[in-house]
């Protein structure tokens, strides 16, 4: 199933200052960057920065908020691929998107 054509957006959240926000070596045409953030003064040229309060003290569970319901914040997207706050993208995502689902519907990596 070809995916290179549908709408793609890649999210993060920081949250309490947790990681820091980098921008992406690449950052293709037609791919979305967002990231929530309860940091009114975090800057990018890449990324669309989202200002949300926290939904907890604990800032692990507001990040998991935005990290599991991409179905609710971007309604308006084929595809979503969430980031850790820590990661930074290394090529274009829509590449990666195409090798995890391979025609599925979900892909998950393990985490170590």
């Amino acid at each position: 199933e070809q995916r290179r054509n549908e709408s793609l957006v890649v999210y993060t959240a920081i949250i309490g200052g947790r990681d820091r926000l980098r921008d992406p070596p690449c950052a293709p045409q037609g791919v979305s960057f967002v990231c929530f953030t309860d940091d009114r003064a975090l800057f990018s040229t890449t990324w669309s920065i989202v200002h949300v309060q926290p939904i907890s003290a604990d800032p692990v569970r507001t990040a998991r908020y935005y990290k599991i319901l991409s179905h609710r914040h971007f309604p308006e997207f084929d595809c979503s691929l969430w980031l850790d706050g820590s990661i930074v993208p290394a090529g274009d995502p829509r590449d990666l998107v195409e090798r995890s689902l391979n025609g599925a519907d979900v892909a998950l990596h393990t985490h170590q």
